[in-house]
């Protein structure tokens, strides 16, 4: 897989797994301000945190060696055993090309519907006409329209707002601009426009938005005696516009929840503890995210044909540093299309393996010693004994490869071959 992909696979699944944080633990709370950094938190964190490398510290820990073996494993190319034949796994690169076609087209359309929402923004600033009022310089809509601001324009249709509650509208759409909610909105829907494959960036846009509404509708509530009034208010806007712009919008649409998140006891600051247990979650992606690292960078590296990828070292001195990467990895002689066809020849399906029907793929480890000789076999991931100790009887037996050098000089260098056992 192209390492772009790769890198919005890990963003996605970021982003969702921080909507069901904020789903689990964030959504019933009054921490308003909490919320909205925590949004933008995760969404700035799921973009970056595909591309912090700590491969080097990953790799001095013990404890996930054998979780960088098993995903370096499920990373590379394997060999499929059908009785004494060898075949390459199929690619599919017309599915990848055709993802990436379809994929393009929605950031297209979703690009041009956003410039076509800016641009209609921006048009009705022109045609609106500027007026003052209560010392707020505001832009007077010609036609009926909800009010709704875009940084720092607020826009107003002053014959739908009666006196009573223009002061509110005015300090709720005040709120919008003074905090610069427009920047999480334009944020927010930029990468939508990028993840528009992904159901949860679009709930948490929903959710983001909603928290900008509790936001502002908080800021008046506390500046007022008569909370009912406000609500009163906000149930007697009748014109209710569902569309979703990118401005921040004194609509109806979540009014219920608006209402009800008004009338809600505010949550003790003992409860703000909870946002803590974010930084566990980014830091397991951090760490989940770089134990594939070794695996990424030797898939992009190209190859006269397809190669497995190499394990991560496990380094027990000077002399004897077993390597992951070398710069000149070790190589079977021929090349990897004649080691399938040399293991095609040696192996032999067991029979008893075959007779009760199991199949499966065997992942073998071994190092390739400086004299090119296979030494320290083993599986890292099997299906069954017969099979594994099929695996490891020729993989034991192969002949010497050519060994990886590093500066010029031999050295040791680990190797993972998948082999898949597969019955007719």
């Amino acid at each position: 897989m192209a390492p772009e992909w790769i890198y919005l696979l890990k963003v996605n699944v970021g982003i969702t797994l921080f909507y069901a944080f904020y789903k689990l633990l964030c959504q019933r709370d009054t921490f308003f301000l909490w919320r909205r950094i925590a949004i933008l938190c995760f969404l700035g964190i799921s973009f970056v945190y595909p591309l912090l490398n700590i491969q080097e510290w990953v790799n001095e820990q013990p404890a996930f060696s054998q979780l960088t073996n098993y995903y370096t494993a499920l990373a590379t190319e394997e060999i499929t055993i059908i009785g004494p034949h060898i075949a390459n796994s199929p690619r599919l690169p017309e599915i990848m090309t055709i993802a990436m076609y379809i994929y393009a087209t929605g950031v297209i359309l979703l690009g041009i519907r956003f410039l076509i929402q800016l641009l209609s923004i921006i048009r009705i600033r022109r045609i609106g006409q500027v007026v003052y009022l209560n010392g707020q310089r505001i832009i007077s809509l010609p036609t009926e329209s909800n009010p709704f601001s875009f940084f720092g324009w607020i826009f107003l249709y002053l014959p739908q707002l009666q006196e009573d509650n223009r002061d509110e509208i005015l300090m709720h759409e005040q709120t919008h601009a003074r905090q610069w909610h427009s920047v999480d909105v334009l944020l927010c829907e930029t990468i939508c426009i990028i993840c528009w494959f992904n159901p949860f960036i679009w709930l948490l846009k929903t959710e983001m938005r909603l928290n900008l509404e509790y936001l502002a509708d908080d800021k008046v509530t506390g500046s007022m005696h008569n909370h009912k009034q406000y609500q009163y208010h906000l149930l007697g806007l009748a014109y209710t516009d569902k569309k979703n712009y990118l401005y921040n919008n004194f609509n109806v649409s979540h009014l219920r929840k608006r209402i009800i998140m008004m009338n809600k006891k505010r949550t003790r600051m003992t409860g703000c503890i909870k946002y803590a247990l974010f930084a566990p979650l980014a830091i397991a992606l951090l760490m989940v995210s770089n134990i594939g690292c070794t695996s990424n960078e030797k898939q992009n590296e190209p190859t006269e044909s397809p190669a497995p990828v190499i394990q991560m070292p496990e380094p027990t001195s000077a002399i004897d540093t077993v390597y992951s990467i070398a710069e000149e990895n070790p190589e079977f002689p021929g090349g990897m299309a004649e080691c399938y066809k040399w293991i095609g020849k040696e192996l032999q399906y067991p029979t008893t393996s075959a007779e009760n029907g199991i199949q499966g793929r065997v992942v073998v480890s071994f190092v390739v010693n400086t004299d090119g000789s296979i030494s320290d076999a083993k599986v890292i991931r099997g299906v069954d004994p017969h099979l594994d100790k099929e695996a490891l009887r020729v993989i034991s037996k192969m002949p010497k490869w050519k060994p990886a050098k590093q500066n010029g000089k031999p050295v040791r260098c680990a190797f993972n071959l998948p082999l898949r056992f597969k019955l007719n």
